[in-house]
Order: C-alpha cells, then structure tokens, then sequence
C-alpha cells in the first residue's frame, strides 16, 4: 500500500509539473538538409525522365547521349549546391515557413503605432518607445538621446529607467560627443560599445557612476532619417535573462529605432515649419499695420503740401486740423486692433447709411486729391456694417486710384443698389491692368506694380469684404482705367462677425464666422 500511494503521489507530481507536455523544436539545419534532398531527388528525377524519353526516341545514339545528360545533369547539381545564393534564399524559405519568430512583429507595430500615434511632443514619444522597446526585448533601461543642430551635443529625450532631473550634468559631462556622433552617423545598425572603444559613453558612466552601478551601457544604435543622425538609442547590459543580441532581436532592434528616427524628424521638421510660420505671420500682420499707417501717412503728406499755398484760407485749416485729429483717431484704433490679432478681429456690426459713409469718407480727400473727383451718391437702403473696416476699403480703393490716374485724371465714385446688394463703385481713368495680372496677382498679398507699394491693400481690403458675406469685383482695360465694385448683402444678421486671424487668411482662404 505504501508503494502504491508513493506511486500515486509520484503521477500527480508528474502531472501538475507539465511533464506530460512534451515539446518537440524542429532542428533548422536538418529541415534544410531535408529540403535539399527532396530538391536534388525532384531534379535527378527530372534528369533520369529526360533519359528515359531520349532512349525513346533515339535508341541507337542513346548511351552516349545518356553519359551526356547524366555529366550536365551532375554538373549543374553540383554549381547549384555550391551556390552561395541558393543557400541563402533556402535558409530564408525554411525560417519563413518552418521556423516560428520569437517576435509577433505585427503586435508590436500595432502596438507602436497605438501608443506613438497622437503625441507631438519629442520627450513622450521617445519615453513611449523606449518603454516598447524594454518589454519587447526585455532591457531594463533604454534611453533616446537627441542630437542637436550643430551635431555636437546629445541631451536626452527619453529613458525607462532614469529620472530627468540629472539631464543638464549629464549633457555636460558627455564632451567627446561630437566623435560619438560622427561615429554613428557613419556606421548604421547596432553598435557594441565594449568594442568600439569610444569615450562618450564612459564619460557619462563616470558621471554618474551610482545610476551604473548595476548595469553599463552596452548597445548603442543611431536613428537616421532623411540622411541626417537625429539621435541615439542606448540599452544597458541588464536583460532579464542576458544573452547576446540575435539576428532577430537586432531586426527588430533596428525596425523600432527607424521608426521613432522618422517620428522624430516629422517632429523636429513641424517645430521649424511653426517657427517659420511664426515668423511669417509676424511679418504679415507687421505689413497690414504698416499698410494702413502708409495711406494715413498718405493722407497727412497731401494735407501738407497744400498747407502753404492756403495756410491763410479758414476753411482749408479747419479742414486740416479735421484730417490731423482723425488721422491719431485712426493711429489710435489702429493700435487697439493690432493688440487683439491674437484673439481674432471682430467686425463690429452696425446699422448704416452707406451713401453717408461713402460722402463722409470722400470728404476726407476734399482738397487733398489731385486727380478730379466725382461723386454720383444715390440713396441706398440701410445695411448692417462695420463702418471703419467699409471706411478702409473706400480710402484704399480711392488712393489707388489716385496713383493710377497720377494726378491728372477722373476718380468716379458712386452707390450701387442691385436687388438684394448695396455697395459702392470707384472708377478712374488711368493705366489699368492686364487680364493676366487680375487673374494671377491682384488680389494676392504682396504683389503689386507701384514703386513703393506693399501689395497689401487690395487683399486687405478683399478680406474685410468677405467677411461681410460681400464681394469685391474689378473689370480694367490697358490705357483706358480700372472701376472697382464692392458688393454688400442687405440681409447680414445684427451682432458681431469675428474675422478668421490673419495667419489663417494668409493661405488665400479668408472668411468670417457669425
């Protein structure tokens, strides 16, 4: 009984230890061998049915035929079996379709493309990839180091192990980092640093000697992308179960590091795209702002020529102190306007009287234009407007036509009632314009054809229209003049229209939301 139950507790043991699950692991160089047998035994098949079917139909010249047939049939078996190429694409097709990888690729680049998907920031997607890293191949520390624009300084990005505060010393403490880089930027792929013999990696060790007590680096693997070295990938030597890298783990190794290398030149190529737009927005909205100080400039230097000729006239310098108090009026909102392009322009939306604005406006010019102005106001029903952005595009159209008529021609301004439009025409007599430079270059920012124009007014002044839910329309001939028409709704809703900002509207695609 005793042997018995002994015999009992011996099975059960057995069985709770898996014993019975009996794994049997296919050898890859006898799968190989195998297939190479069956290859050779399907060709020399072949051979011995060619033989077959030349003593059929030659029976006389058969046996040196056949001698032939089985040297060429060798031969070729031969070179073939020698062939270094064959031997490597029969290695591949055997790890292909009888070898189960160690890695299911296709979850870990699901998984990659999960956790990396929405971050803009460089230090969470290094962070993030690090960590896949680490529990795909099982290192505990694995760090991403990033290489500035002067490719002399690696200033971490990302680590699964140490904290951020340390990074300023650890910067500093690497100064042969420009050898480093230049090392990994001309030898791709893993590199073993116990066998490279650079200093970069010692000197950040030393630096911190109590964060690799436990462990050093190890591995160190450029990310390239796009021709340049945008980082470093470093692994300690603290695997889980440590063994040198495998072909498999140094292709995966490498998949994973091209990938965060391509994320993170998107990245840094976004950051220089946004400085850049920055930048350009800066300059634009410093142009628009210039622009309007250039017509109330414009203003002031008519108001000034004439200024000896009739100083002695009343009516002329009550005329002039009107234009001067205006203009810092102007000066003034201007300032205030320029101040709240951060947030949005807002069209302050008010009931008018058009024919009104437009004779007020004109009124401004009155003795300051040399060209002849003539006015055919009619009445206009009452519309909502923003009557300083309406008086803008007014002044701008008047003072190039103006420059148009060089002083020596017709400036023509009248309403216009069209159904459910009101608006107002402004037409000279001077050079006019081309079809093509209507077409490809009126109406687009910073093209102009006057000497000291800023190609701003125009675009400027389409803007404004448009987002009054109007349109701006221009008809011009060569030699016989230009008549601009601006076309307003009647039926714009009361309340504020807030203007998209002017670096949206740069793309050509202005607008308004009510």
């Amino acid at each position: 009984m005793t042997r018995i139950a002994a015999n009992l507790l011996f099975a059960i043991s057995l069985l709770r230890g898996n014993f019975l699950d009996v794994r049997v692991y296919r050898s890859m160089t006898a799968i190989r061998n195998s297939v190479v047998i069956v290859l050779a035994g399907i060709y020399l098949l072949g051979a011995g049915a060619l033989v077959r079917a030349v003593r059929h139909i030659s029976p006389r010249e058969s046996l040196p035929l056949d001698g032939f047939i089985i040297f060429m049939t060798l031969a070729s078996l031969t070179v073939l079996l020698l062939s270094n190429r064959l031997r490597w694409q029969l290695r591949r097709f055997v790890s292909r379709h009888f070898r189960r990888p160690i890695y299911d690729c296709q979850k870990v680049w699901m998984e990659l493309s999960e956790r990396t998907a929405s971050i803009m920031d460089v230090h969470e997607l290094s962070t993030a990839v690090c960590r896949i890293v680490s529990e795909s191949l099982g290192f505990l520390s694995v760090t991403v180091w990033l290489v500035d624009e002067s490719q002399r300084r690696l200033s971490r990005a990302g680590c699964t192990a140490l904290s951020r505060l340390r990074d300023k010393e650890l910067e500093e403490a690497g100064k042969s980092a420009p050898e480093f880089i230049r090392f990994l930027g001309e030898h791709k792929g893993c590199t073993d640093l116990d066998d490279c013999g650079l200093s970069w990696p010692k000197e950040i060790m030393q630096a911190k000697a109590e964060l690799f007590r436990e462990s050093r680096m190890k591995y160190a693997i450029g990310l390239h992308a796009g021709g340049e070295l945008v980082g470093v990938m470093t692994l300690n030597d603290d695997l889980v179960e440590y063994e040198p890298l495998g072909l498999e783990d140094l292709a995966l190794l490498e998949t994973l590091a091209a990938q965060l290398a391509s994320s993170l030149l998107n990245l840094k190529l976004w950051a220089r795209l946004r400085h850049a737009k920055q930048i350009e927005t800066f300059q634009n909205i410093s142009t628009f702002f210039v622009h309007d100080l250039k017509n109330v400039a414009s203003r002031l230097s008519l108001t000034m020529q004439n200024l000896p000729a009739n100083y002695d006239n009343p009516e002329f310098r009550a005329d002039a102190l009107r234009v001067i108090s205006g203009t810092v009026a102007k000066i003034d909102g201007m300032c205030e306007r320029l101040s709240m392009l951060k947030q949005g322009i807002e069209l302050r939306l008010a009931e008018c009287d058009l024919k009104g604005l437009v004779s007020a406006t004109l009124n401004e010019f009155k003795s300051n234009l040399r060209a002849e102005l003539k006015q055919d106001l009619q009445p206009v029903p009452r519309a909502l407007m923003d009557p300083e952005q309406i008086h803008k595009v007014l002044t701008n159209l008047v003072m190039n036509a103006n420059e148009a008529v060089n002083g020596n021609g017709v400036i023509q301004v009248t309403t216009i009632h069209d159904g459910g439009r009101i608006g107002f025409a402004v037409r000279d007599n001077g050079c006019g314009m081309s079809d093509e430079f209507i077409e490809t270059s009126l109406f687009r920012p910073f093209q102009t054809t006057k000497k000291r124009g800023l190609g701003i007014g125009l675009f400027h002044s389409k803007l404004i229209v448009e987002a009054h839910r109007g349109a701006l329309e221009v008809s011009s001939a060569v030699g016989a003049g230009t008549e601009f028409r601006v076309l307003l709704p009647l039926s714009l809703r009361e309340g504020r229209v807030r203007v998209s900002r002017f670096e949206e509207d740069l793309g050509y695609s202005p607008g308004a939301v009510v």
